[in-house]
């Protein structure tokens, strides 16, 4: 089982690496995909729970993603 998380505002992507270089989420634009949104950490901390939860006893050698869309790419615009 693994969780892979996407963009999640964490000290990471909220804190300059190095002086002078802008944060991740000062550059990252989410606006084109499925959820036009930063992750927040409360929502990989509840799926994390899930699986750890007697509700997941049965899923085995699964990926779930959660990236609100990044994977997919660009949402398509009528």
């Amino acid at each position: 089982m693994s969780l892979t998380p996407g963009v999640v505002s964490t000290p990471l992507i909220t804190t300059p690496l190095a002086d002078g270089v802008p944060a991740i989420a000062e550059v990252f634009d989410p606006e084109p995909f499925a959820v036009p949104r930063i992750g927040d950490p409360d929502e990989i901390s509840r799926a994390l729970l899930f699986l750890a939860s007697p509700d997941a006893a049965f899923i085995t050698g699964s990926e779930l993603v959660i990236d609100g869309g990044l994977l997919l790419g660009p949402a398509l615009r009528a």
